[in-house]
């Protein structure tokens, strides 16, 4: 990835959505099946109020012993470089993984990634504690907007078709508080499986008296244990303070359906990172994994655009921008779009990327469609492929629908 930056002022942020409103029937939120390759991993990284960078900042201090014996620190710039000249030395070359690889180095890291994180999960938890107090609070604001969203689209066409409306309205707020007490009813459950987690966690050991390796495997095994502990409490997190429906737009028409929307699940984003690259700061790649639920929704719809959950390469905000639209009567076009925000509070920049973009078929990743291009940009905007694939109806995208789940899998990788 190359980075040419002129600068202005500030960046505006890309659309996120949670749920929202579409133009049929009521759905339920669903998951892909499709088989994805790599790991997956909640985005801890970009928590607020964690003091992601401060602790980075430890890693990146970090003294590492170069082959020759002498030491320069993780945080510089060589260990970005598969090879680079030795700083101290200036005669001779050093390979970045082997360098990292050397036992006394491979520790240390291992160590010191296993105390940060175990750090992250102990706020984390601190910080779930206002959650446990009071989660019917956190589920309730959590549905009060698309509750308001609702209560707003039945006044705007009220006076068109009161009756038929309110009867209609009263079935969404029937499904969504039905939802509502069904998170209510498995709070306390997932409130208490983060407390087990935690106390398993407080409960690692590493014993002193272990040889290197013997400790770098315990460092490992006991750190995949935290990042569990990371996922489980952000995932119920989410869970408390996140609900699954909103308000798609209206149409004008006598039909209810049409006319009120109805609610539809929301996407699910996940980002599958280099493992060896840790925090924002030192990603060169990523990859952004986007879930669209209820897609025959949208396809009932003329036009129609979701974004992905954005994700953190150096000082740039990426997302995958999905729009589907109705060249004619029948044919639909998907178009996918890489759209780029500076975190400098630039307006301006110029910066390039290789993006490779995915559709996944749900039965066979050899029977993926996959398109490439090397994507300019020069401000804030989105650049991608304005017609990766038509059709007229969901058969004509064979297994790249997941029928069973009514949904499409994308992706996108960026370096």
């Amino acid at each position: 990835m190359s980075f040419g930056i002129q600068q202005t002022n500030a960046a505006a942020s890309s659309g996120q959505q949670f749920f929202a409103f579409s133009s049929s029937k009521l759905t339920q939120q669903k998951q892909s099946s499709s088989s994805i390759e790599g790991k997956v991993k909640t985005d801890f990284w970009s928590i607020d109020n964690l003091n992601i960078a401060e602790k980075l900042d430890e890693i990146n201090k970090l003294k590492i012993i170069l082959p020759c014996g002498f030491d320069v620190e993780y945080g510089k710039k060589y260990f970005k470089e598969t090879n680079f000249n030795c700083p101290i030395c200036k005669d001779h070359t050093i390979s970045s993984e082997n360098c990292l690889n050397m036992t006394r180095n491979k520790l240390f890291l291992n160590e010191k990634l296993f105390e940060l994180k175990k750090k992250i999960f102990e706020e984390l938890v601190n910080n779930f504690e206002e959650y446990k107090k009071d989660p019917e609070h956190f589920i309730e604001s959590s549905h009060e907007k698309c509750i308001n969203d609702t209560d707003l689209r039945r006044e705007e066409i009220n006076l068109m078709l009161k009756e038929e409306i309110d009867n209609y309205y009263e079935d969404l707020s029937k499904e969504i508080n039905l939802e509502k007490e069904s998170k209510l009813n498995k709070a306390n459950e997932k409130i208490n499986g983060v407390d087990s987690k935690r106390a398993e966690i407080e409960s690692i050991k590493i014993d002193e008296n272990l040889d290197v390796h013997s400790k770098i495997n315990a460092f490992k095994s006991n750190t995949i244990s935290i990042d569990d502990g990371i996922n489980l409490v952000s995932s119920v997190q989410d869970f408390l303070t996140q609900a699954k429906f909103k308000l798609t737009d209206s149409k004008n028409e006598i039909d209810i359906d049409d006319l009120f929307g109805e609610l539809f699940s929301k996407e699910n984003t996940s980002f599958i990172y280099n493992e060896n690259e840790i925090g924002d700061n030192n990603r060169s790649e990523a990859t952004i994994l986007l879930v669209i639920n209820d897609f025959s929704v949208f396809t009932r719809t003329e036009n129609f655009k979701i974004f992905s959950k954005p994700c953190t390469v150096k000082n740039f905000e990426w997302s995958l921008l999905v729009k589907i639209s109705r060249e004619c009567k029948k044919q639909h076009r998907l178009g996918v779009y890489l759209q780029c925000n500076s975190l400098d509070g630039l307006n301006r920049f110029s910066v390039n990327v290789n993006a490779q973009f995915t559709l996944l078929d749900s039965k066979n990743q050899i029977n993926n469609l996959t398109k490439s291009e090397i994507l300019y940009f020069d401000k804030e905007k989105y650049q991608g492929i304005q017609s990766f694939i038509e059709f007229d109806d969901l058969s004509d995208l064979n297994n790249y629908y997941n029928r069973e789940n009514d949904s499409i899998t994308l992706k996108v990788t960026i370096n």
